[in-house]
Parts: C-alpha cells; structure tokens; sequence
C-alpha cells in the first residue's frame, strides 16, 4: 500500500489473502486471511494466537491422560493452523511491499537518467 507525499512514496506493508482449511476434494478452503490488514496490526493478532497455542499445548503436556480433556488435541491444531496461515499472509504481503518499493525505485532512478540525458 503506497502513501504519497510531494517527493517520496513509502509503502506500508499489509497482509495477502491467503485460503487454508481444505474441505473438499476440489481443494476448496473454508477459511482465508483477508488481503489488505497492515503487518503491524497482523502482529498483534499473530501474538495472540501463538500465545494461545502454546498455552493449549502446554495444557495437553501437563495432562496425565490427553483424553480428560476433549478435543484439546484438534484445538491445538486448529490454532496452529490458524497461526500458519496468518504468517504465509503476512509473509507474502511482506515480499510484495518489498516489489513494489524496488519496482517505484528502479523507475525513479530510470525517470532521473532520463531527465539527465535530455538536459543540455
């Protein structure tokens, strides 16, 4: 995401879509991480369900018998595969402000050679 002030364009990076969750044998996801959050915000929530994760994980090695607690097993994993999903989101989004900052660079840079070449 481009901010534009008189002289110099800065990018905030923000989160790519991205689905996960496949339900069906087409390959349709049930769940995605929505395009267009800053990576700021994004890491807040990341914290928050590494935070949980762990917690439920630490739960289920403390039990004697993973049984005595009900689906703690597939809680875990679900977390977790909420957490890798907003991490490949925020990863692709990463590396697309990276582009996008190169690719405003390198066309700055060509537009100065430009004008150089065109003065006398």
């Amino acid at each position: 995401m481009a901010n534009s002030t008189s002289t110099f364009t800065t990018f905030e990076a923000v989160t790519e879509q991205h689905d996960f969750c496949q339900t069906t044998t087409e390959g349709e996801n049930l769940f995605s991480v929505r395009a267009g959050i800053p990576l700021s915000r994004a890491f807040d929530k990341l914290s928050a369900l590494m935070s949980s994760s762990i917690a439920s994980i630490e739960v289920l090695a403390c039990e004697e018998e993973a049984d005595s607690i009900p689906g703690a097993l597939w809680q875990s994993v679900h977390l977790m595969n909420f957490t890798y999903a907003l991490v490949q989101s925020m990863h692709k989004g990463h590396n697309a402000s990276k582009r996008d900052e190169w690719a405003m660079l390198k066309q700055a840079c060509s537009e100065s050679l430009a004008n150089r070449g065109s003065k006398p």
